[in-house]
């Protein structure tokens, strides 16, 4: 692949790298509940997003700041 003429855009693997990341502590979470599989699957259903895993892009750093202290 050519980087050197197209600015490489990052977003989908840091979307892949937070989903998997959201999996694994819902796992781990339902492991440590010890929940049987209609439990475990209601979790993923509640809180296995795609906008709790997937960034929002904003074009203004002010925005991104509102953003981030959202999250906390």
């Amino acid at each position: 692949m050519d980087f050197t003429n197209k600015p490489y855009n990052s977003y989908p693997i840091l979307n892949k790298i937070i989903k998997e990341q959201n999996k694994q502590l819902l796992n781990y979470i339902a492991k440590y509940l010890n929940m049987d599989e209609d439990a475990k699957q209601e979790l993923f259903d509640e809180f296995w997003k795609v906008s709790y895993y997937s960034p929002k892009v904003t074009g203004s750093k002010k925005i991104e700041k509102i953003q981030a202290n959202m999250i906390r």
